[in-house]
């Protein structure tokens, strides 16, 4: 549990998450950073979407893994969705928060789904993306070999498909690790 703790601490405390609050993962893999938020924040309700089956599948074991760990049950409800490169399936007009967690870089086309989550955050709702960026133009991710994000070109990127950078933080332990908010421009 202090390893989970620890991590909460040292990133995923970064997505906001609040009590009550509907939230979209986008690319949520197997659900373990949304399983871990959830032993730390009360009473959410997760969207655990992912292009990869397989990967949704993988969830129930991680949260009884989390469960186990805490030694209570995870207080939220979580319902997987599985899309497409072109749309997450998400439902319109439904979210607080919707997040991306290291996944950005990956989108095969950024367009398409940027119009779609426009389109999934209630009024007021943002989006957070979590992405290490690049010191310098070219610079690759070690681990799936896609070019890293330049800050300035990502900010101008997003205003292009409708969103406006709200508030930036970095992580305090976890190099080059940035927590982008951005609202969707009406």
């Amino acid at each position: 549990m202090k390893s989970a703790e620890e991590n909460y601490q040292r990133s995923s405390q970064y997505f906001g998450c609040q009590p009550g609050e509907y939230i979209a993962s986008v690319g949520a893999s197997n659900g373990y950073i949304e399983a871990q938020i959830s032993l730390f924040v009360d009473h959410l309700e997760w969207y655990l979407q992912d292009i990869d089956s397989a990967c949704l599948f993988e969830f129930p074991k991680v949260r009884t893994h989390f469960e186990q760990l805490s030694g209570k049950p995870i207080n939220a409800t979580f319902q997987l969705v599985l899309g497409s490169f072109l749309q997450t399936n998400l439902p319109d007009q439904y979210f607080d928060r919707i997040l991306l967690s290291n996944v950005y870089h990956e989108l095969s086309d950024r367009g398409a789904i940027l119009r779609d989550l426009y389109t999934k955050l209630k009024p007021g709702g943002v989006m957070i993306i979590m992405e290490r960026m690049a010191r310098k133009k070219g610079e690759r991710h070690k681990d799936c070999g896609h070019v890293k994000l330049v800050e300035p070109d990502f900010i101008q990127e997003m205003r292009s498909f409708s969103f406006r950078l709200r508030k930036k933080e970095a992580s305090a332990t976890l190099p080059n690790l940035q927590f982008f908010t951005f609202e969707a421009i009406p």
